[in-house]
């Protein structure tokens, strides 16, 4: 058997100065979510690909003649092919304000034609169900000028255009990435008036290689002062208000509203929603199923790590500083912590201890225990996660 490199993923993401200001232009570097077992057209030309940029999940056919990407339009910002027979695809596409529906769609080329779909909307949820909701997108300036942060804000339509109370969300990883793609969380907080912003700091998947590689040593510092960033950023456009932000994040995510929390607590931020979070990387590493992990990201070197070494009182030191448990006794906000006693990712013991400190230090705060595991998304847990996260913050902002 022999392999062949198809496609090169080293490229480098331009960005292009737009009349709606600065962007990121065509696809360079390919990132994709899944490969379906049904993946070439019929004649065997095409490759079918479920891939994402930056914001949105898309469709592209990959030509195994001319080695070309071609990226295929569609009516919602984010598509998932699930199955391809006879050139007929069959897909599910949303957006954050608008549920899943599946699509149908016929792939017609020739010799002469750039590939295209003609879809049909099966309408299996109504589109007017979250009509009163808006989802706006931002590409960021950073402090690299050859890196974009990129966020989303998803809004009332009813205070779209007015500063209101926003809950920050950081997402996990850190090499993970917010899609404009249906969440239930985001359109369920905006019905209850408030906004919600996405980001993508530096580290996040969907740009390119090197993006990617950028966060890698520089975990607590470089993604904690992106988000800043991005808040100060849309408040600086009266879009949200600096006075009324709650922070939210889960694993990596919870690593940064921790980090937040203590580093910029002069922000005095209303409360903060961690789920699972990564608090002290020196204990960590001693129980997670991915103890390459927290040697990776904190030495930017994979090559450090090693089950028959211990590490040394220098690097423990690192790992200690680039925690969030470094910067506890700075911690006011009012905070609820949220685990899952079967997490082998981030053992529940690290946001026990976060848990416990701020309670023995007078800081509003209460955690909530599941029997379920890192993502808690059992139905009855995810459930009562909500239920009890919607009421921290309506308390706490009150």
């Amino acid at each position: 058997k022999t392999s062949e490199i198809l496609i090169d993923t080293n490229g480098v993401r331009e960005i292009i100065d737009t009349e709606s200001g600065l962007k990121y232009g065509k696809i360079s570097a390919l990132f994709v979510k899944d490969i379906n077992e049904n993946c070439f057209t019929s004649d065997g030309k095409f490759l079918i690909l479920n891939c994402f940029t930056e914001l949105q999940l898309v469709l592209c056919l990959f030509d195994l003649k001319t080695k070309q990407l071609i990226p295929i339009e569609f009516p919602l910002p984010s598509i998932q092919v699930l199955d391809l027979i006879d050139n007929v695809l069959i897909a599910v596409g949303s957006a954050l304000n608008t549920k899943p529906n599946i699509f149908v769609g016929k792939l017609n080329y020739s010799d002469n034609t750039k590939p295209w779909v003609e879809w049909k909307e099966m309408e299996t949820n109504s589109r007017d169900s979250l009509k009163d909701i808006s989802v706006d997108n931002f590409y960021i300036p950073s402090e690299d000028p050859n890196k974009l942060l990129t966020a989303i804000l998803v809004s009332p339509k009813a205070v779209e255009s007015q500063p209101t109370a926003t809950i920050v969300m950081a997402h996990g990883g850190p090499h993970g990435q917010y899609f404009n793609t249906y969440m239930s969380y985001p359109s369920l907080l905006a019905r209850l008036g408030f906004k919600s912003l996405l980001i993508n700091y530096r580290g996040s998947l969907g740009v390119d290689d090197n993006y990617v590689n950028d966060l890698i040593g520089h975990v607590g510092d470089n993604d904690v002062r992106d988000v800043v960033h991005c808040v100060q950023y849309l408040s600086d456009k009266s879009l949200i208000d600096s006075s009324k932000l709650v922070l939210w994040g889960g694993s990596h995510g919870g690593f940064l509203v921790a980090h937040l929390s203590g580093q910029y607590a002069h922000m005095d931020f209303k409360a903060c929603i961690s789920r699972n979070p990564v608090i002290d990387l020196t204990s960590m590493s001693d129980a997670t199923d991915i103890p390459d992990w927290c040697d990776v990201e904190t030495f930017g070197d994979s090559k450090l790590f090693a089950f028959n070494t211990p590490l040394d009182s220098n690097s423990l030191i690192m790992m200690f500083e680039k925690s969030p448990i470094n910067c506890i006794l700075d911690v006011k906000v009012p905070t609820l912590i949220t685990l899952g006693k079967r997490d082998r990712r981030v053992p529940w013991t690290q946001g026990l201890k976060y848990y416990r400190i701020l309670k023995a230090r007078g800081v509003k705060t209460r955690c909530h225990v599941y029997d379920d595991n890192h993502s808690l998304q059992k139905v009855d847990v995810d459930g009562d996660c909500f239920v009890n996260i919607c009421l921290w913050i309506l308390e706490n902002l009150n």
